[in-house]
């Protein structure tokens, strides 16, 4: 008796390398699309053999007239695979325009992550699934190389990030399609991932990781060789490994470098423990405590992370270094001060 196709088998051994314990509630994002419809087929054939309680969530991001019935069509295929679901419709911040920082991607990222989280409260969930593949691995180490980051952005999404889990980031979009199609399932097509789609850029133009996707994978692909997507995906997986190593020693750094007494609302550290690290320490050190004090909405660039550091380490500079968000880092008494302009008056008195 023939076994099952050599993709389907891969997907099932990824779901089960998760080694989620029988009994677990574990919830998957399912949009009805080929990614996350295969690991839902997946998840279903293990969840029955193995033990687990394994729900799907759908969620609706309202910013289409069809996305309602794209999402009853998702919910009657996963009925198909015995799959329980629920359908979630959220408020999108701005709307397919998207609002603040990372536009309509990052916006919609926000509302479905915090109806997904709700979901697993409420159901017990240990973990949540994801479909990421090793193909949307490739795009964003690709975007992040474009904008110069470091080791922590280079290393692409993480397999394991507290709730969330991505166990297809070894399979590619040709696996996820063999499954579906093994299945007898057609997956949902959804407009926002295809050039023309509805999801823009302010100026009019398609999502960077759209035009990556269908123009510069491609082009790469026939310029490079077949094999750059899995290339990229290997570079994420080194990059982690070296990030995980400087994470570590960074954290060891920030605890001795950390002045136990100062206000709940700010970081001081010892610049005597700051100058003698290795460059590639202190940063992520600075980073550390520009993101304890920055509000919410806000990301730590790279340049203000140099910013600071120069701070840290030329006498010459002495500040104060104003970064995005209304935090202001200061060089005073020994130490390196940062807060928002209320907590600096607050640690003034």
């Amino acid at each position: 008796m023939a076994g099952p196709h050599p993709a389907v088998a891969a997907g099932r051994r990824a779901i089960r390398d998760l080694g989620i314990a029988p009994g677990a509630r574990v919830l998957l994002a399912v949009s009805g699309g080929q990614d996350s419809l295969a690991l839902a087929i997946c998840t279903a054939f293990v969840a029955e053999r193995d033990g687990l309680k394994a729900r799907a969530v759908i969620i609706d991001h309202q910013l289409r007239p069809e996305s309602a019935s794209e999402a009853t069509h998702a919910a009657a295929l996963l009925d198909q695979i015995g799959l329980a679901a629920e359908i979630i419709a959220v408020e999108v911040p701005g709307g397919s325009a998207g609002r603040g920082h990372g536009g309509p991607e990052a916006a919609a990222r926000g509302a479905r992550r915090q109806a997904l989280i709700a979901v697993a409260e409420r159901f017990g969930a240990s973990a949540i699934l994801l479909g990421h593949t090793l193909d949307d691995q490739a795009e964003t180490v690709l975007l992040s190389l474009a904008r110069g980051s470091g080791a922590g952005a280079l290393s692409g999404m993480a397999p394991r990030d507290g709730l969330w889990l991505r166990p297809f980031l070894g399979l590619r979009r040709s696996d996820t399609a063999a499954i579906c199609a093994a299945a007898g399932l057609a997956p949902v097509l959804d407009p926002s991932n295809e050039l023309d789609g509805p999801w823009r850029q302010q100026d009019g133009s398609p999502l960077r990781r759209i035009r990556v996707r269908h123009e510069v994978m491609p082009l790469l692909a026939e310029v490079l060789g077949d094999q750059v997507s899995v290339s990229l995906a290997r570079t994420a997986q080194l990059a982690r490994s070296d990030d995980d190593a400087l994470s570590e020693r960074a954290t060891a750094a920030f605890e001795r470098a950390n002045v136990p007494n100062a206000p709940a609302d700010q970081v001081w550290l010892t610049l005597a423990e700051l100058v003698g690290l290795h460059s590639a320490i202190r940063s992520r050190i600075i980073h550390r405590a520009l993101t304890r004090v920055m509000p919410a909405g806000e990301q730590v660039g790279q340049v203000h992370v140099q910013e600071v550091d120069r701070l840290v380490t030329l006498r010459a500079v002495h500040g104060p270094i104003y970064v995005p968000g209304g935090v202001i880092a200061t060089k005073e008494s020994g130490m390196l001060k940062v807060a928002t302009p209320q907590g600096e008056l607050r640690g003034r008195c």
